[in-house]
């Protein structure tokens, strides 16, 4: 099951989407809308677009930490149902950091670094992570914890590409190695009276770095989890599932944004910058001298972003994956969520209905033709 692609080399969604879903009043049209989310103070380019049902609300952004050298970009999303219970939701994430050697952990404990042992990601969820953003729910238990190899090992290459490049422009003077783990943790609480269930995904990179010390080499842990969820009440969460499909599945990360980030990253260090007019300077320079981003690195972002599909495997079959149509204007192909009777495109934006007499030329100013599946 693939992720609906973006940036240069395959179609993207139009501005809206119609999909026709069961439980959902019936036949009836659901929008899905695109929102772009754009990293406004920093390189004032896109980070990621998503598509989330029309009457949901979308709330998102990019924040700068420039108490850090160098500056630390935060994204955090969160996509609401009308009524606020049933939520898609990017998290920031926190990096830790860990050693064996003493000095160095007095070291990175002054210096005002978080430090803590790495953990199993279930361990994380229920002992770091829900405390701090789940502290107002009760009879928080885990009910299904499951390792997701693929994933991980598509963050371990994302991130060695990242680094190669940061690399080229600030060399390492030290042996490190990227590593990653990937991990779909189900959980079940009590909320404002009524049982919750939330699908999370959690992702743990390592940078390990081997540093010289009195005692000989050691080995310098910085590990950074980054989560996104999907929550709904329990009787709900079915029914839910195929929209939190859908806003997963269109969701497109920008490479060339966070290439800008890690060149940024590298160039602050390579050059020693610290004053905030300075780092602003060189992001208007990366911004206005961006490189071509290589076909391998898109790749890559593309099939991590195609693993993050696993979450849905615990659901029944009719309502995961997608299929691939045709355009019949472009030619090319189209990914869209599966199990439908038809589906319909007018050059911009595309219609799906369960029902199979549905034809949206009916009653319409627009010119809507039928794509064909792909064999």
């Amino acid at each position: 099951m693939k992720r609906l692609k973006g940036f240069g080399t395959v179609v993207v969604l139009g501005l809206v989407c119609v999909a026709s879903l069961a439980g959902q009043g019936g036949n009836q049209p659901l929008v899905f809308r695109k929102h772009v989310l754009m990293d406004r103070d920093g390189f004032q380019m896109e980070v990621l677009r998503l598509l989330a049902p029309k009457d949901w609300q979308f709330r998102g952004g990019v924040k700068w930490d420039y108490r850090t050298i160098p500056p630390a970009p935060t994204v955090t999303y969160t996509v609401s149902s009308p009524d606020g219970r049933s939520v898609a939701e990017q998290f920031p994430p926190d990096t830790y950091f860990w050693t064996q050697d003493q000095l160095m952990m007095q070291s990175l404990t002054m210096s005002g670094k978080a430090v803590m042992q790495p953990m199993p990601a279930p361990q994380y969820i229920k002992t770091v992570w829900a405390p701090h953003h789940r502290s107002d729910v009760s009879g928080l238990t885990i009910l299904e914890s499951k390792n997701l190899p693929e994933l991980a090992a598509q963050t371990r290459e994302v991130g060695q590409q990242q680094m190669t490049v940061f690399g080229q422009i600030s060399p390492f003077q030290f042996p490190y190695e990227i590593r990653a783990e990937a991990a779909r943790v189900k959980l079940q609480y009590q909320h404002n009276g009524e049982t919750v269930v939330e699908e999370v995904m959690i992702v743990v990179s390592y940078f390990i770095s081997s540093m010289a010390s009195i005692y000989g080499t050691e080995q310098e842990i910085a590990w950074t989890p980054s989560l996104f969820s999907m929550r709904a009440p329990a009787r709900e969460m079915n029914e839910k599932i195929k929209l939190f499909q859908v806003i997963t599945d269109s969701r497109q990360d920008n490479p060339n944004w966070q290439l800008s980030c890690t060149r940024l990253s590298a160039t602050l260090t390579r050059d020693q910058i610290s004053q905030q007019n300075a780092i602003f300077a060189r992001m208007q320079e990366i911004h206005r001298t961006q490189e071509q981003t290589s076909d391998m690195i898109v790749n890559s972002y593309r099939q991590q972003s195609a693993a993050y599909d696993h979450i849905f495997e615990n659901y029944d079959q009719s309502i995961r994956g997608v299929e691939t149509y045709v355009d019949p204007d472009s030619h090319s192909q189209v990914e869209l969520p599966y199990g439908y009777n038809g589906a319909w495109t007018n050059g911009t934006d595309y219609i799906l209905s369960a029902d199979p007499g549905y034809n949206p030329n009916v009653g319409s100013t627009q010119t809507w033709q039928r794509l064909n599946r792909q064999r």
